[in-house]
């Protein structure tokens, strides 16, 4: 199974305070741990990043999570 990632839903794993981080959390885990594919954009991937890295608690998230990922273009 294929499944789109989208900007809330990384927003929500990376950012630890935020109010969807344990269910974004536990459907990343199920994702991985049943071998579902995770599709996305770098589109996607930039907006949660460039919010993580504007705020200076969240910077650590930011560029470094999403540096790894591979993105359809």
């Amino acid at each position: 199974m294929i499944v789109f990632g989208d900007t809330s839903g990384f927003f929500a794993l990376l950012v630890h305070d935020d109010f969807m981080h344990v269910r974004a959390k536990r459907n990343f885990d199920h994702f991985a741990a049943h071998d579902v594919q995770l599709a996305t954009s770098s589109y996607v991937l930039l907006k949660p990043s460039a919010c993580c890295s504007a705020a200076s608690a969240w910077r650590p998230c930011g560029i470094s999570a999403v540096s790894s990922c591979h993105c359809w273009r």
